[in-house]
């Protein structure tokens, strides 16, 4: 496969061996088990909080569901833990947003962690970035009354025998680089998870969503 970026160049070994892919680092902030009556563990999630350069804080969630490593992540991991954690994105018909399925996590130590000290400032800069490798199933751009440029993309993405179809938000200079783009090309996003707080009547509620920063399209190689 040939790359056309249209945006800064991503090494091409990278997108064309890749169509999955989730790095997080960031504090846990929550640990929670799922069980079934008899006591046996279903999944078990971590919320974390990844801070951006910015300052923005959003917080994914990731999910594991493999008996064996949940028993290992709730021995291992407890809140306020910093984690880096690899993972792809999953869904369903039955869950269409954005879910994180977990495939490793490991701690991350601090500069001066060696010395018992837990200084924020001596820790590497969080990370939130998903790579999506796939083919377009559609664009949709909602005609706001403020004019924002916004086009909302879902692409089909196959990761091990499992197909998925998470929709990407592009803003602004990537509203740009995709708008004019067609069903069936293939194209690789890189987009971070982000999340919006609401307060409704049934409390705090968090919505996530991809929010792409990076276009990129891969055209047959012709020859």
């Amino acid at each position: 496969m040939k790359k056309k970026s249209v945006t800064d160049p991503i090494a091409n070994e990278v997108a064309a061996a890749e169509t999955n892919s989730v790095r997080m680092s960031g504090r846990i902030v929550n640990k929670y088990i799922r069980k079934t009556d008899n006591d046996d563990p279903v999944f078990i999630e971590l919320t974390l909080a990844c801070r951006s350069r910015s300052g923005e804080v959003d917080y994914p969630k990731i999910f594991w569901f493999d008996k064996d490593a949940i028993n290992e992540i709730d021995a291992a991991y407890a809140v306020h833990d910093r984690v880096a954690v690899s993972g792809v994105i999953q869904t369903s018909k039955q869950h269409k947003s954005p879910m994180i399925s977990g495939k490793t996590i490991s701690h991350v130590e601090g500069r001066y962690s060696k010395y018992g000290v837990d200084a924020p400032q001596a820790y590497p800069t969080d990370e939130n970035e998903v790579f999506l490798r796939g083919t377009i199933v559609n664009i949709f751009c909602p005609d706001f009354s403020n004019n924002t440029n916004l086009a909302l993309v879902t692409l089909k993405v196959e990761k091990d025998g499992h197909v998925s179809y998470p929709c990407v938000s592009c803003y602004k200079r990537q509203f740009e680089n995709v708008k004019d783009l067609e069903k069936e090309q293939e194209v690789y996003l890189v987009s971070h998870l982000q999340t919006k707080k609401a307060e409704t009547e049934n409390g705090t509620q968090y919505h996530r969503s991809l929010v792409c920063h990076y276009v990129g399209i891969l055209e047959p190689d012709n020859g």
